[in-house]
């Protein structure tokens, strides 16, 4: 990993420890459906100069229309699946009696995204506002279902707001006491991938028997998300997280679009599955 890697993770400080009792969480889901993602094309960098930024361009287009037309069975097999309900159980459930932050109570935000941030902070009473932004997608080649997630606490009291550190989101600065991100990747059961690697063989599989194995994989991503948090907020700050103790693990994380190969260190593997974080302070979950 990068030793110049820039630090994302913002840590609570050990000051506001027993101050965050009095804390409002809300789940802001970005889009009620499952969302898609593509292996962006090269060819903007093969061709180069404006004929390859449009090449580059109509490349990832057809991809992504041919991506949302291949899903279409797995959305229609989720319809009466509430994603945003099993996120804010997962969360309130864990965070009900958290000896770092505890949960007043969960509710759902939805089509809501991080630059709205300062709105959803300045609409509570609270003494601190726990935002849970999340996305829940497949891989591009469809053989995993991916959850990102981005959680920020924000002080709303003078007292905590004293002790957090100002960033930006959207056009508006926020109080953060403590901010992460956070992946997690449940691949389809070994018993049920299709041997033909081909998205839409992929898409009969996850959408089959009601949608049984993407229910099971979000549900279970909600829960081990909600792990990963509630261990993540009892660390310390480090100004580097490249140089953690441990073995160094070569995985791959999906930023937006892309699938990125990435260096993380081993922070535990138990059940098959394997937490990972990056020089950034990100943390990651997936199979062994």
């Amino acid at each position: 990993m990068s030793g110049c890697a820039s630090t994302y993770r913002v840590a609570f400080a050990p000051e506001t420890q027993g101050k965050l009792a009095n804390t409002a969480g809300i789940v802001a889901v970005e889009k009620d459906e499952i969302g898609t993602s593509i292996d962006p094309s090269g060819a903007g960098v093969a061709v180069g100069g404006l004929i390859g930024a449009i090449v580059d361009s109509a490349v990832n287009s057809s991809s992504s229309k041919k991506a949302e037309a291949a899903v279409a069975d797995v959305r229609n097999a989720l319809i009466e699946y509430a994603f945003d309900r099993e996120m804010s159980d997962a969360f309130a459930r864990r965070f009900s009696d958290a000896p770092s932050v505890s949960l007043l109570s969960v509710v759902v935000s939805k089509n809501t995204a991080a630059p709205e941030l300062s709105r959803l902070v300045s609409e509570s009473t609270a003494d601190a506002v726990a935002v849970v932004f999340v996305r829940h997608l497949l891989s591009p080649d469809f053989a995993e279902a991916v959850i990102p997630v981005e959680i920020v606490v924000c002080a709303k009291s003078a007292e905590l707001t004293a002790l957090a550190k100002p960033r930006k989101y959207g056009d508006q600065e926020v109080p953060v006491l403590y901010r992460n991100k956070f992946q997690s990747i449940w691949p389809l059961p070994p018993g049920v991938k299709s041997t033909e690697q081909a998205r839409e063989k992929y898409a009969a599989a996850w959408a089959m028997d009601g949608g049984v194995h993407v229910r099971n994989a979000l549900q279970t991503a909600c829960n081990e998300i909600a792990e990963l948090a509630y261990w993540d907020v009892t660390q310390p700050a480090r100004e580097n997280y490249s140089d953690i103790p441990g073995e160094t693990r070569r995985t791959h994380i999906y930023n937006m679009n892309s699938r990125i190969p990435s260096n993380a260190k081993l922070i535990k593997t138990e059940n098959g599955r394997v937490w990972v974080r990056l020089a950034d302070g990100s943390l990651h979950a997936q199979a062994e």
